[in-house]
């Protein structure tokens, strides 16, 4: 099944994944990929991108958004002027999700939605502490 992504977040976060992710896994076939930054000082109107987003949405694909903040005005627009269309909503956005759904195929939105509870469980488990500073400051102790 085709996806149809869009990665919306606030400053200039979105570009960075989506080129993260050109470095790592190259340009997938089976995705078409939008990165929609917001609230950028050039004054771009990430709304407008948006509209323009799911205007062209297709109920064949896998439709997909992540945002960077759950419960941020970001994911708020989202939710709140597109409900009625046939998406997804991802918040909290990490590379591991991304690689992982982009990479993964599915042959239909329910086997999607089946296994999305793992994948986002395998993206938590990604985030670890490689190392903590030690410091002399005992103050509280």
């Amino acid at each position: 099944m085709n996806k149809k992504i869009a990665i919306v977040t606030h400053g200039n976060l979105a570009t960075g994944f989506e080129s993260a992710l050109k470095v790592l896994i190259g340009n997938q076939p089976d995705v078409e990929l939008t990165a929609i930054p917001a609230y950028l000082e050039d004054n771009q109107d990430w709304k407008e991108s948006l509209r323009d987003f799911f205007g062209t949405i297709d109920e064949e694909k896998l439709n997909i958004v992540f945002t960077d903040i759950y419960g941020g005005s970001v994911n708020q627009n989202t939710f709140v002027e597109y409900n009625e269309k046939p998406m997804t909503i991802i918040t909290g956005i990490n590379l591991p999700i991304l690689m992982e759904i982009l990479l993964t195929q599915f042959e239909t939105v329910a086997e999607f939605t089946r296994g999305l509870a793992v994948i986002v469980e395998n993206s938590r488990n990604q985030l670890k502490i490689s190392k903590v500073e030690e410091t002399e400051d005992d103050f509280f102790d």
